[in-house]
């Protein structure tokens, strides 16, 4: 049976390839005109309109995910030039943001929307965005070729590709007991996951992000906006960990205690909650990441 959620994925699914082929045949990696591209544009409204709630809405997402997957191209196509650090940076983004809205498209389509993309999550984030564009060509006028550090864009790249791993594995390992926002009830398909990625590491999601994220600038050689990354990570994450894992042992009680105790954040400088709270003193749970998106 085709349900609601596979219409939506084939629309966003073809809609990226769509954007991937329009963009190699514009930019010269495909000479002659990919006709598949006809036929992929034809899915998308099919879908939509055919089993979709909110088409609109809907169609909205699908531009999207056409002009992610075109930025991916046009990413690639400044690897042989002096805006490769550039080009790196604009794929990453675009497999990011992409990945994000596949995973809740496939396990939480009840909260598929725009937002399911996290290119808006924050306004810090979007400032952040901002200010490492501006310092990479700010800096790139200033030294030119010297910003071009070799071993640091590969120290960068390594991270990016390490994070990314983590996260995407921590998304569709995880699965729906995964989700963007902190939750506060147990549902029946909520289970407590502790193998995989999940044994190495309480948080591979935010642990991934945070790689992902440090290691961007790092690539970039963005010195100042790398070291804010870290501050601004290593803040938001302390916090938010801490906080998340008062309301998952609110929700699995003991399991979870003793799962904080077998396996470590492997974050850096960010332990999480101190099992030891529950022995010395009453459990009180805060509120102050209610309803926040579960990256910076």
């Amino acid at each position: 049976m085709v349900t609601e959620n596979m219409y939506a994925l084939a629309a966003a699914a073809s809609s990226s390839l769509s954007g991937l082929l329009a963009a190699l045949h514009i930019f010269g990696f495909l000479e002659t005109f990919p006709f598949p591209l006809l036929l992929l544009a034809a899915v998308p409204p099919l879908s939509i309109f055919h089993g979709v709630a909110k088409p609109l809405a809907r169609a909205a997402e699908c531009l999207t995910a056409f002009v992610l997957a075109f930025l991916l191209v046009f990413g690639v196509t400044l690897y042989d030039g002096k805006y490769f650090q550039m080009g790196l940076f604009l794929s990453s983004l675009a497999i990011y943001h992409t990945t994000e809205y596949m995973f809740v498209c496939v396990f939480h389509y009840d909260s598929l929307s725009f937002d399911s993309f996290l290119i808006n999550q924050s306004g810090y984030y979007m400032a952040a965005m901002g200010v490492s564009f501006l310092e990479y060509f700010f800096e790139l006028w200033l030294v030119g070729t010297y910003k071009m550090v070799t071993p640091m864009v590969i120290i960068g790249v390594a991270g990016v590709c390490v994070g990314q791993f983590f996260r995407v594995g921590a998304l569709f390992y995880g699965g729906k007991s995964f989700h963007h926002m902190i939750q506060h009830q147990q549902q029946p398909e909520h289970k407590l996951v502790t193998t995989g990625l999940y044994a190495f590491c309480r948080h591979p999601g935010y642990l991934g992000w945070y790689l992902w994220a440090v290691s961007s600038q790092v690539m970039m050689v963005n010195p100042v906006s790398a070291w804010v990354y870290v501050m601004a990570c290593h803040i938001f994450f302390k916090s938010r960990i801490e906080y998340e894992e008062e309301t998952l042992v609110e929700l699995f009680g003991q399991r979870y205690i003793s799962y904080m105790k077998d396996v470590p954040t492997r974050i850096p400088y960010i332990p999480g909650l101190s099992t030891s709270i529950f022995v010395t003193q009453p459990f009180h749970l805060r509120t102050s990441y209610a309803g926040r998106a579960d990256t910076l």
